[in-house]
């Protein structure tokens, strides 16, 4: 029963039999993978077409499982399982635009679920599409011709990124541009687009890959048309000499179709035109006031550009005239000074060439005048004698003033001018010395002595220093040293020497008193010091006893 096998007894014969089937889930797995197999349908070398990818042997579809393209450049694309298209049991396939093939060279296309490639097939990208353009006439007559234009191109159409195109191009202008989005494609340009004689260009642009996931227009095919205006002629009379009284006649040939805003131009200034009359020929005329005299002038026939967004002219025809100039010349300008102011000089006017004569025109004219002036006698004057020397400076630096002299010999006439007979001029102008300036002496330093004589340091500022060029006194010492007396010093008193003690004035035996003295032999002065003259002693004479001395002490006191 199914119920013994999950008992105790039973579960190492549960765990081969789950062993068992996992065995089989992977085996069917791998025999549903297996079958899937990845085809390219039209081609395994896409040449400028979109490529169809089929998977095959896909039992079951999961939500993740998409078909991606890749080239070995790194560029990609895919598409979801939800997109696919059932071609039958167990068969779908997408198509991928040529907008995804974005380079040429190798790509791979697998089929995967999630990030698991289950089968995968490799084809290659060729970019070498053929284009052709025609064009038909080449050459033809402007505004006239018509070009027929059949441009061919691959069928891919890019995912609609845009349309290859053609432009007719004169130089680096565009003139029209026609868009080519069928193969093949025709149409004409017509003769308004040919507006001028010129070399045009028609040119095939296609859009192309640039760089990757880039796209832009390159141009292949150019094909020429060349345009010419056809049959234009001036005839101008007369070719030389003076202009005629009804001015110049200028006739005129061009096409039969030639637009009726045509118009003949003297070139040396555009403003001054007429315009050519109907018909293939004809003739038109210009006032002499219209044609400037001198040099080359030259007519042009100029043909209307119908195709300009402003009114515009090309030059069809020129034909060119030697027109005669004469010389014409300026008005006399004023006289210019007189070369004298007195006693007859020369004066001159001029004028200038405004217009040189031209092609035989009458020669120049003098071009300069010249007439005397001043002719009153000139003023005479005075003669002087020769300067004196120069007398001395009236100071020796910073500037004096010397003089000289001179006398008139002759006096001035006719309104002649005497002269200064004094003339001065400075001297000396140098700077003058400095001196130096000190100031009163002071005292530096006490006496060496507190009396009596001494010494001590005297010393003076110096106030101006003295210049160095030109050199001044110099300051000579500012230190001194000077004797000082700051009063006598102290002198005490000379004494004699102390005279002999007086007897004692007691009897023996008794204490008494004795005296002696002394005298001055010097004053004291200045403060001086003097001792006592006086002194006196205890005394007490000895007095004999039988046969023992007694002797007492003797106390000496002195007595200033």
């Amino acid at each position: 029963p199914e119920v013994a096998l999950f008992e105790p007894s039973h579960q190492p014969t549960m765990r081969r039999v789950h062993a068992a089937l996992l065995v089989l889930l992977a085996a069917h797995l791998a025999a549903v993978q297996a079958a899937i197999t990845v085809s390219i349908i039209n081609s395994p070398t896409i040449n400028y077409q979109p490529v169809t990818v089929r998977a095959s042997g896909v039992v079951s579809l999961n939500t993740n499982d998409i078909i991606i393209i890749e080239s070995s450049t790194g560029a990609s694309s895919y598409i979801s399982q939800a997109q696919f298209t059932s071609m039958g049991t167990n068969v779908y396939q997408v198509t991928f635009p040529c907008s995804e093939l974005q380079v040429a060279g190798t790509w791979t296309a697998s089929y995967r679920t999630g990030s698991t490639v289950r089968a995968s097939a490799s084809f290659s990208v060729s970019w070498s599409p053929v284009y052709s353009l025609s064009i038909s006439p080449t050459t033809g007559t402007a505004l006239q011709t018509i070009i027929s234009v059949t441009a061919t191109r691959p069928a891919c159409d890019y995912g609609g990124l845009g349309s290859d195109s053609v432009q007719l191009m004169r130089g680096s202008s565009s003139v029209a541009t026609v868009s080519v989005s069928s193969t093949p494609t025709s149409f004409t340009l017509t003769g308004d687009k040919f507006d001028r004689a010129a070399t045009y260009t028609v040119v095939y642009r296609a859009l192309q890959e640039a760089a990757h996931l880039s796209f832009q227009y390159f141009d292949l095919i150019e094909r020429n048309v060349v345009m010419s205006w056809g049959n234009y002629a001036l005839d101008v009379t007369p070719t030389s000499g003076q202009c005629p009284t009804g001015g110049y006649s200028v006739s005129f040939q061009a096409p039969a179709l030639h637009s009726t805003l045509d118009r003949i131009e003297v070139a040396y200034n555009p403003t001054l035109t007429q315009r050519v009359p109907n018909g293939a020929s004809g003739t038109v005329a210009f006032a002499c006031s219209m044609v400037p005299p001198g040099s080359s002038v030259c007519f042009n026939y100029q043909t209307f550009l119908p195709g300009a967004t402003y009114y515009q002219y090309q030059s069809a025809a020129r034909t060119c005239i030697e027109v005669p100039a004469n010389c014409e010349v300026s008005n006399w300008s004023g006289f210019g000074p007189c070369s004298l102011s007195c006693g007859g000089g020369s004066m001159s006017r001029t004028r200038v060439v405004t217009t040189s004569p031209e092609n035989g025109g009458y020669s120049c004219p003098t071009l300069q005048q010249t007439v005397g002036c001043n002719f009153n006698s000139c003023p005479v004057d005075c003669a002087m004698s020769m300067w004196s020397g120069y007398d001395t400076c009236s100071a020796t630096c910073a500037g004096g003033v010397q003089t000289r002299t001179r006398t008139i010999t002759a006096l001035a006439s006719n309104g002649g001018t005497c002269f200064p007979t004094v003339e001065s001029r400075t001297c000396n102008t140098g700077a003058c010395p400095v001196d130096c300036v000190t100031g009163e002496w002071v005292i530096a330093s006490p006496c060496s002595s507190t009396c009596g004589l001494g010494r001590q340091e005297m010393t003076r500022p110096i106030l101006v220093n003295p210049s160095s060029s030109p050199p001044g006194a110099p300051c000579g010492a500012t230190t001194n040293t000077t004797a000082c007396f700051l009063g006598g010093c102290p002198t005490n008193c000379v004494l004699s020497d102390w005279s002999v003690y007086s007897p004692c004035d007691a009897p023996c035996g008794v204490s008494g008193v004795k005296q002696r003295t002394r005298s001055v032999l010097t004053e004291a002065e200045n403060g001086g010091t003097c001792w006592a003259l006086v002194q006196t002693a205890a005394c007490m004479e000895e007095c004999e006893v039988g046969t023992t001395m007694v002797t007492t002490t003797t106390t000496a006191t002195t007595t200033t």
